[in-house]
């Protein structure tokens, strides 16, 4: 698809009048440009593509509904994460320059809009599963209403470093990412890109696990039991899960041929686990690593 409409394009797929679709532009659902050559403006297709697509919807309460989680439309607004013409921004921030540098806690700062930057002191835990560890936590937490920000930061804090140890990190740990690299028996290039793939998958707006955690959190609940209530939605294989698959592919394409394993995927289920996601495009997002066996796959 081009990426730029002419005027008479934009309103034939609008099916609006010229003022309507300057109203458009003048607040900002749709980008325009001036054309170098000509005396009319350009008009951005994927916004033109994405309002004609609001406009065709029925307004009956069960079709409104139906599509108010279609992609790139959240039903509720949020400033800590968003994703726009197919950058993912924290806090107005571009996450994947961001992620350049940062790490996981410096995330952690950014996205709980934290003061200092955020430590998380992993205790050491008998073998338990990220589950058992969260619900152990649900029983001592108290209900997030009415705490302020410092607590609730550190009740996250608490709970992420109890995750992190039920994942295996080793205990006093300074940095997420470099305990995660130690567990995989990784050198520094991959854990430098263990830490990209953490700051990058911190919050992603509006997906299953992340509007299940919001909606838990919306109740007053302890933030382990709305983290609990997210890892729960993450585990389907519609979600989180889609990574098993991924790694099932990569296991079929090894014991016959990348070829072989695409072509059967495709046939049976339409799609490729890992490719395709229809919100991020594949060329915003940074290489994250693929591990098998504890051992990083380039």
């Amino acid at each position: 698809m081009q990426e730029w409409l002419d005027r008479a394009d934009a309103l034939r797929i609008l099916g609006v009048k010229a003022q309507t679709l300057y109203a458009y532009v003048s607040r900002g659902l749709v980008e325009a440009r001036r054309h170098p050559d000509l005396r009319h403006s350009l008009y951005r297709s994927e916004d033109v593509t994405a309002l004609a697509g609001k406009k065709g919807r029925s307004r009956k309460p069960a079709a409104i509904a139906a599509g108010s989680m279609a992609w790139g439309e959240p039903s509720v607004t949020t400033t800590i994460c968003t994703v726009h013409r197919g950058h993912l921004i924290y806090r107005g921030v571009d996450a994947v320059t961001f992620s350049r540098d940062a790490t996981m806690e410096g995330t952690a700062c950014l996205l709980w809009n934290s003061g200092d930057e955020a430590r998380f002191d992993v205790p050491p835990l008998p073998p338990t599963t990220p589950f058992l560890a969260l619900a152990a936590l649900v029983s001592d937490s108290e209900a997030s209403t009415g705490r302020g920000a410092e607590r609730l930061c550190r009740d996250a804090r608490t709970a992420v470093s109890h995750l992190a140890a039920a994942c295996g990190v080793a205990p006093g740990t300074a940095r997420l990412h470099d305990g995660l690299a130690g567990l995989w028996s990784l050198d520094e290039k991959g854990a430098d890109r263990v830490r990209q793939a953490l700051v990058l998958i911190a919050d992603h707006e509006l997906n299953a696990s992340t509007f299940t955690t919001r909606v838990a959190a919306s109740t007053g609940a302890p933030v382990a039991a709305c983290l609990l209530a997210g890892l729960s939605a993450l585990s389907g294989p519609r979600h989180g899960g889609a990574s098993a698959a991924l790694l099932r592919l990569v296991d079929e394409a090894a014991s016959t041929s990348p070829q072989q394993a695409v072509r059967t995927w495709l046939d049976r289920d339409g799609f490729l686990p890992g490719f395709g996601h229809p919100l991020t495009r594949t060329e915003t997002c940074a290489p994250w690593p693929l591990l098998r066996d504890n051992h990083l796959i380039r």
